[in-house]
Formats: structure tokens, sequence, C-alpha cells
């Protein structure tokens, strides 16, 4: 493996700097192993000596702890789908409800004219509530897209980190600021906001 060339901006050496995304997969190739691996760079930097392997190794809960500190950031929230239009969804209701009013008219009509009520009623209130629907569709459907921008440029941060070792910290070539490795995420978010936070006042 070849070491970067990064040097860390707090002990000044380059000695105990990793690629903050290197540890992360060498993290994940780690856990998927009973043994440890040769020259994986995250058993290298967090393993224990064993007498009984003569290597470094870490147990697996201790290895899925440290592994999740360098994940890459994700959203908050876990969507099986895209959002689905409310038109769309009033549509195929509609087209159910029509459905399901041909199967009562032929089998039993004197439920008829009280589902038929129903399901106007229904619609209606759509209609005159639909102009808000929309406009709360509208909006998250821009919260989504904001996320997930700021997810893309986030990770495109977290392609560029690097950790320190010696000092347990994280940095970048940009802005050289060691950041505590606990505090990666609030970085990622606005690194420039993170800096603002966290100088001193003068």
């Amino acid at each position: 493996m070849k070491k970067p060339d990064a040097v860390c901006p707090q002990c000044k050496s380059s000695n105990d700097v990793y690629k903050v995304s290197e540890i992360y997969l060498s993290g994940l190739e780690s856990i998927k192993s009973d043994r440890p691996l040769k020259n994986n760079v995250f058993d290298q930097i967090f393993g224990q000596p064993s007498q009984k392997l003569g290597e470094r190794f870490v147990d697996q809960t201790t290895k899925r702890t440290l592994v999740s500190k360098f994940a890459p950031p994700s959203s908050s929230k876990q969507r099986v789908s895209r959002s689905i239009p409310p038109d769309f969804i009033v549509a195929v209701t509609f087209i159910l409800g029509l459905f399901m009013l041909v199967q009562i008219y032929t089998q039993q009509p004197a439920f008829f004219l009280p589902a038929l009520v129903i399901i106007l009623i229904i619609g209606a209130i759509y209609l005159f509530t639909r102009k808000n629907i929309q406009a709360r569709f509208k909006e998250k459907q821009q919260a989504e897209m904001n996320e997930k921008d700021q997810i893309e440029e986030a990770i495109g941060i977290w392609m560029k980190l690097y950790y320190c070792a010696a000092d347990y910290t994280v940095f970048d070539q940009k802005h050289k600021i060691p950041v505590p490795l606990q505090e990666m995420n609030l970085y990622l978010a606005s690194p420039e906001t993170y800096l603002d936070q966290t100088r001193p006042a003068e």
C-alpha cells in the first residue's frame, strides 16, 4: 500500500496518515473476514497484538463500531421509492372506485347510491384541498433534491479526507485544519460553517 503524501496539520507528519475512504473500505473487508487480512489498512491501524495469531485483530463488535465512524455521509431517511404525485394517487383511486361502483351496481344495487355519494365527497374534498396538497408535495420534492445535492457534495469532500492515527483527527488538503474524528460528519455537512463555529474568537 502506498502511503499518502498528505501531512497532518496537527502533528506535522505523514507517518500515520491514511485516506478515510481506504480505512472504511478495508474495514468492511475486515468485518467479512474471520481472521486478519494481510496488509489490511484497518487492521494495521486499529488492531491489537494477538499471541495466538501473531498478527493484529479486533473483535467484530469493535470493528463495526470503528468502521461506522469512517462511513460516508448518507441520507437521514431511508426512502424505498420516489415520492408519488398526489394527482396520480387520486387518479388510480378514482379508477378503482369506478370499478367498485360497477361491481356494487351489478351485485348490490341498494348500496350503489351511498357508495357513489362517498366517492363524490372524497373527490370534492381533494379538489378543494388540491392546491395545498400540491404545494406540500413540491416542498417535499425540493427538500429531497436539496438533501441529495448536500449528500453528493459531502461525499465528494469525504473522498478527499485523510485520517491521522496519531492525533485521531481528519483533515483535507483544502483547509488543512485538524477535525476530531467524532466531528467528521459536522465538518462534511458544511466545512465553512464548521470552521466558522470552531474558529477562536478574536
